[in-house]
């Protein structure tokens, strides 16, 4: 995971054992492994779903759940705005899926160290 504030030990293992569970990731030693759904999923999140893996993101969103934790707003007003808002959850969904074609779940982006570009792969 990259360092960042965003995630907290107790976050960190709850993602990992998730990977795992799902099998996206494999541990070899003390390294983690993505599979090739790890990638397919990856692709298809980046291009068409792209807040869902945008750190900001998940900081901004982070960062609203601490303060309604401490007090600081409500819950119901929170939720309704994520799923039910104008940028909410229900309409990013609706424009994502919208964007997808014919074989965009199944195709992953490789990156190649050598030059930075991607191969791509159909599975």
């Amino acid at each position: 995971f990259p360092s960042s504030a965003t995630y907290s030990p107790s976050t960190y293992a709850s993602i990992l054992e998730t990977l795992k569970e799902r099998e996206y990731v494999a541990l070899d030693g003390k390294a983690l492994m993505p599979s090739l759904t790890a990638f397919v999923v990856t692709s298809l999140l980046e291009r068409h779903f792209s807040d869902f893996v945008d750190m900001t993101f998940t900081a901004k969103m982070e960062e609203r759940l601490d303060r309604i934790a401490k007090g600081e707003g409500s819950k119901e007003a929170y939720l309704a705005e994520y799923y039910l808002g104008e940028e909410g959850l229900r309409d990013k969904v609706k424009r994502g899926e919208s964007g997808i074609e014919g074989d965009d779940g199944r195709r992953a982006n490789l990156p190649i160290l050598k030059d930075r570009q991607e191969v791509q792969i159909l599975v």
